[in-house]
């Protein structure tokens, strides 16, 4: 009997997701534990493996189309069976559209979107593989100046890649449109939510790093030699906000129409800049675990994130989020919070800077830190009090645990 092939549920609160590319055409054959399609969700891309070795049958959900979970988007075929052993398909749920309309091949020409002649249909009539064409809409490239280098002439990654770093050519003065990935959909809607649903307010201070630079030059050659992972200064800054939130629990909070939710976990979102927006993954439990766990994880989490290979749910359920935006040259900031969290810090960069030190000009370094807090939960004293006590953590770190 063929196998259908679903949509896969990849976290709890994941109800869709979004058919981004088919690695493989009707007729393909297809090897147990290959990758034969590609999902998005609001944050992750996902490849599909196959679940046994077969054809590829029919595909009925194309680049595009959004689907709810267990969806089924197309048929494997095992040994033995043709394409009428397939069962009739069935209408697509109201959320897929006619971009999830059925196709019979991914390879063949794309279906016009304009009347004939003009720029589109030439786009139409190319051959574009469906991971360039989504690349070309995150980056903003024309496909129909781009030269294919694939098969036939095709388009592929390779090709809007290098379009991408050579530049448009002769942009217009009305500019051009780039449109809007799943991500970055996601984003606008969560921080336009953010910023007109809280009454956001900001305070700041610096900190002398010195004492976290020196904890920082002694616990990490220990860290890389126990788990081969560099230890960077985001580490030791995600373990002291987790120490500061311990003692002062108000702060790992929430609010809601009942009452402020006092959280009993304390997960720490770390904000990744990623290829076409911003994820925050998340560290659970960062006040238990030791310097080489945080280090650890952190590496992980962040280089699947860059990867899109993070599931749902370790993008889910920070109780508060750090930013650092230092490695890319920021001395200061405001930030917007991550709902439903109340507080997210943001960190610049460590600079060289002159202090008085003991009634003496002494050059330090110095790093500025902003606290964005949500004033339903936290009031200017409760922030100052918990921004002062993570600038105390700075400048005298405990000596944390390897």
């Amino acid at each position: 009997m063929p196998v259908p092939l679903t949509i896969p549920k990849l976290g709890l609160t994941m109800n869709e997701a979004k058919v981004v590319e088919w690695r493989k055409v009707q007729g393909d054959r297809v090897e147990k534990g290959e990758v034969i399609y590609v999902i998005e969700t609001e944050k992750v891309v996902f490849e599909v493996e196959s679940p046994d070795a077969g054809t590829l049958g029919r595909i009925d959900v194309g680049p595009g189309g959004t689907v709810p979970v267990g969806a089924v988007v197309g048929y494997l075929l095992l040994a033995g069976e043709s394409a009428g052993d397939i069962p009739a398909a069935v209408p697509l749920p109201e959320v897929a559209t006619a971009a999830a309309a059925p196709v019979a091949s991914t390879a063949g020409p794309l279906p016009a979107t304009a009347a004939s002649g003009g720029p589109d249909t030439e786009a139409a009539d190319k051959r574009v593989s469906p991971l360039a064409r989504r690349l070309a809409q995150e980056h903003g490239v024309d496909i129909t100046t781009v030269r294919g280098t694939g098969p036939g002439g095709r388009v592929v990654k390779e090709d809007i890649l290098r379009a991408a770093a050579e530049g448009p050519a002769a942009p217009t003065a009305e500019g051009r449109v780039v449109p809007l990935n799943t991500m970055r959909q996601t984003i606008a809607r969560r921080m336009t939510q953010s910023f007109q649903q809280v009454p956001h307010f900001w305070l700041s201070a610096e900190v002398d790093t010195t004492a976290m630079e020196e904890a920082h030059k002694r616990l990490g050659p220990n860290v890389e030699e126990a788990i081969g992972v560099r230890l960077t200064l985001t580490d030791l800054l995600i373990k002291i906000c987790a120490q500061a939130l311990e003692e002062q629990p108000e702060v790992n909070a929430v609010w809601s129409p009942e009452g402020i939710r006092l959280l009993t976990g304390i997960n720490i979102g770390m904000a990744v800049a990623v290829e076409g927006g911003l994820i925050v993954p998340v560290l659970r439990d960062a006040g238990k675990k030791t310097m080489s766990q945080i280090a650890g994880e952190r590496a992980g989490l962040v280089s699947r994130g860059r990867e899109r290979k993070l599931l749902p749910d370790e993008l889910m359920g920070s109780t508060f989020t750090l930013s650092n935006l230092g490695m890319l040259g920021v001395d200061w900031g405001n930030a917007i919070i991550n709902p439903p969290e109340s507080a997210l810090l943001l960190v610049g960069r460590v600079r060289q800077e002159p202090a008085v030190v003991d009634g003496q000009i002494a050059i330090r370094p110095r790093m500025a830190m902003t606290i964005s807090s949500d004033h339903r939960v936290l009031d200017g004293a409760l922030a100052a009090r918990f921004l002062a006590r993570v600038k105390e953590l700075i400048e005298g770190p405990p000596d944390f645990v390897v």
